[in-house]
């Protein structure tokens, strides 16, 4: 992804936000509630100072996948990464 500016050059914030943070990997992720299906087998790979949104509409597991990266939610399975070390 480029964030370019009308001169062809990067944005200053995305150049200064390139290569920080963590990588954050998402496995096979899903969580269950009974037999309701928040999240159903979830890849995903989110590199060093990406941006990314989820997006869907209410019920759709956004805030249950948020919920499973931050530690609160426990996945029923899959496993999920930071820097290449499970958290799960």
């Amino acid at each position: 992804m480029n964030f370019a500016t009308g001169n062809g050059r990067e944005n200053n914030t995305y150049q200064a936000a390139k290569g920080h943070g963590a990588r954050i990997q998402l496995e096979g992720l899903s969580k269950f509630y009974g037999t309701v299906g928040a999240n159903r087998n979830v890849d995903l790979d989110i590199s060093p100072g990406e941006i990314l949104t989820l997006l869907g509409p209410s019920g759709s597991g956004n805030t249950t996948a948020l919920m499973m990266i931050a530690g609160f939610a426990i996945p029923t399975s899959g496993d999920i990464r930071i820097n290449g070390q499970s958290i799960v």
